[in-house]
């Protein structure tokens, strides 16, 4: 339970200060930018959840964040390998 949380605060830093690097002068707006895109992640997340509960039941819940994962695992490597090839 604690694992999520724990890697969330070890990235966050490294996150911030290559966001920080790449942005420039716009380095505030890139900021608010990344803020508003994990509040975003979030919120599917939990419309996702929701749906899944309410058409198969509670169990669902860690089959869909585990297909969630896994999306989310595929298209980073479909972005590693493209801005590889570049």
């Amino acid at each position: 339970m604690i694992s999520g949380p724990a890697a969330l605060f070890a990235t966050s830093p490294i996150i911030q200060s290559n966001i920080a690097k790449n942005a420039g002068d716009a380095a505030t707006i890139a900021f608010a930018l990344n803020g508003s895109m994990l509040y975003l992640g979030e919120g599917i997340g939990v419309l996702l959840s929701g749906i899944g509960i309410a058409q198969v039941g509670l169990a669902a819940v860690g089959i869909l964040g585990a297909c969630v994962g896994l999306l989310g695992l595929l298209l980073t490597g479909k972005l590693a390998r493209e801005e590889a090839s570049c």
